[in-house]
């Protein structure tokens, strides 16, 4: 139990005094930044090595859809192309084509 309340009483101080985000805030943070850079050719690799865009010119929020792969195993649910698809297609369009990340 002491490792618990540890656990709770530093998670609250991080959070709370030195105005430290949560991991899964930064992980989500950290994707789209990535899926950013890969629309906007910032990256080496490319958009096609990691999503599917979706083709279609009708869409609500931003113009720039991802696919969301099926996933067979439950592995790949966590992977970073299906974790930042729902994310990144709820955005509106005026943060998908900034200019600049800031």
């Amino acid at each position: 139990m002491p490792v618990y309340c540890h656990k709770f009483i530093f998670s609250h101080c991080c959070s709370a005094s030195l105005n430290i985000q949560s991991l899964e805030h930064r992980r989500i943070l950290s994707d789209l930044n990535l899926c950013y850079k890969l629309q906007h050719h910032y990256c080496d690799s490319s958009v096609a090595d990691f999503f599917k865009v979706c083709s279609t010119s009708i869409t609500r929020g931003n113009g720039q859809k991802l696919y969301k792969e099926h996933c067979s195993v439950d592995v790949t649910k966590n992977y970073f192309f299906n974790r930042v698809v729902d994310i990144w297609n709820c955005l509106p369009s005026c943060i998908v084509f900034a200019s600049s990340l800031k």
